[in-house]
């Protein structure tokens, strides 16, 4: 064997996990800008429509952990492959949809594939590729991922404008059958040692419950009210299910959450910082349109090429943080992006008073580094934190606390925001005359992402340079 090939090899496996990472970013910022298009063909309400993205959200987010364990126990290379299949399969059928109920079935659907793709795309670079590239490969991924969410409004917009609805889902499948392709000629076929190991269904169902109740309750807090019953009583049902699934992990003897890993500080408080990471990035992404549209007075296009800056950012921003992390210490790359998330919110605050077009960019630019250099070094941390076995189900804790963060940060974010501007319940009611106001809720809005970021910078601190390897005293 030549020198070349492994690195042909090492290549071709970043790019068959680079690839559903892409499609996953890019449905879901094509699906967000295909919205008032499709509450028009269906003929629904807006507050209806967003059942498209929330039942996607929801199903996501509640299965991560599930497919993260079944990574482990079947195989990444089966899991993997399978959701493929499973995404591709949902796509078809949302773009062949004759009527709402059954596009929501669709999604359903493809989000499940989603969920099998995401939980373990982090997981499978730690275990297919050498030591001393990880870092790299997942800022690759980090990359073609933002390459999704970048060029996804764009397209998306020609897709409506000139061909039709169906064709933001159609676009999903030759991507998926490439994606099956690669997968099954070019992951490697890894035999996990299950053996004596049994599935934890009755976990598996709990978490989903305790994790749906959840985020079903912090999407729609603002629909319903967080003080209605029906809010109050999905939190209340997702506090019970949480202790049950930790009574039931506590018990079982083949968890599906092995509640040892939480024992590593490197663990938990990469996790918990990038919880809070991607809530601020996530809470700033929904918020900064609002603020370019209503106080800069710039165009819904003009916004969304503006907003394109962050993603640009994170592409070139991934790679470099991966390769310092490979060669260096993950934990002083991941403090500096941390700190470059502190400097971008400072910025947004102070954008009312330093109004020059440049500051609003670097502002911005700044915020897509910083999440772009944070996310291949924390994941490598959180990683090479956890044993081999249990790498699978590491990813999809990861992935699920990012999720939920992101979720949080939203709600957070609009609701400092709409907390001064008034309306029903706190939600904002456009349009608002006084830009006074608007200003001051804009810049509540920034501080609490602020105080997001401050938090991951604390809460990282407490991470020791020799707790970034996985430790058999943990197990």
């Amino acid at each position: 064997m030549n020198e070349g090939e492994p690195r042909r090899k090492d290549l071709l496996i970043i790019f068959t996990i680079s690839l559903a990472a892409f499609m996953g970013a890019l449905d879901v910022t094509i699906v967000n800008i295909s919205l008032p298009t499709l509450a028009r063909n269906f003929q629904v309400s807006t507050s209806v429509v967003s059942w498209i993205i929330l039942v996607y959200l929801l199903v996501l987010c509640s299965f991560l952990p599930t497919f993260g364990r079944l990574g482990d126990m079947k195989g990444f290379r089966r899991i993997f492959v399978a959701g493929f299949c499973t995404f591709t399969t949902g796509s078809l059928g949302c773009g062949l949809s004759q009527g709402f109920a059954q596009l929501i079935l669709f999604r359903v659907v493809q989000a499940t594939g989603a969920a099998m793709l995401s939980a373990i795309g982090p997981s499978m670079v730690s275990a297919y590729l050498p030591e001393k590239m990880r870092g790299r490969a997942l800022g690759y991924v980090t990359t073609v991922a933002s390459m999704g969410i970048a060029i996804g409004p764009v397209v998306g917009g020609m897709i409506n404008q000139y061909w039709s609805w169906r064709g933001i889902f159609f676009i999903n499948v030759p991507v998926g059958i490439i994606g099956v392709f690669f997968g099954i000629i070019f992951l490697p076929r890894i035999a996990p040692d299950s053996r004596g190991k049994k599935f934890d269904l009755p976990g598996a169902a709990l978490i989903f419950l305790t994790l749906f109740a959840l985020l079903y309750a912090l999407n729609m807090g603002h629909e319903y009210g967080f003080t209605s019953r029906r809010i109050l009583s999905s939190f209340g049902a997702a506090v019970v299910f949480g202790g049950l699934f930790l009574w039931q992990e506590a018990r079982s003897r083949d968890p599906l959450i092995n509640l040892t890993l939480f024992r590593n500080a490197t663990f938990t408080i990469a996790n918990l910082a990038g919880g809070l990471m991607t809530g601020a990035f996530t809470g700033a992404i929904f918020i900064f349109p609002f603020y370019l549209e209503l106080m800069r007075e710039i165009s819904v296009s003009g916004s969304g090429i503006i907003m394109i800056v962050p993603s640009l950012l994170m592409m070139f921003a991934g790679p470099i943080a991966g390769h310092f992390a490979d060669h260096g210490s993950s934990r002083n790359v991941t403090m500096i992006s941390i700190i470059f998330m502190v400097i971008a919110f400072s910025m947004f605050f102070l954008l009312g008073k330093v109004e020059v077009f440049w500051f609003l960019i670097l502002s911005l630019a700044f915020m897509g580094a910083g999440i772009g250099a944070f996310l291949p070094p924390a994941s490598r941390m959180i990683l090479d934190s956890s044993p081999s076995s249990m790498e699978g189900i590491s990813s999809g804790i990861m992935m699920t606390i990012r999720n939920c963060g992101s979720v949080l940060g939203v709600v957070i974010l609009e609701t400092a925001f709409s907390r001064v501007i008034g309306g029903d319940r706190g939600r904002l009611i456009l349009p608002v005359e006084d830009r006074g106001l608007l200003l001051k809720g804009f810049e509540d809005a920034f501080l609490a992402g602020l105080l997001l970021s401050l938090t991951a910078l604390a809460v990282f601190a407490f991470v020791r340079r020799e707790n970034c390897k996985y430790s058999a005293a943990y197990s």
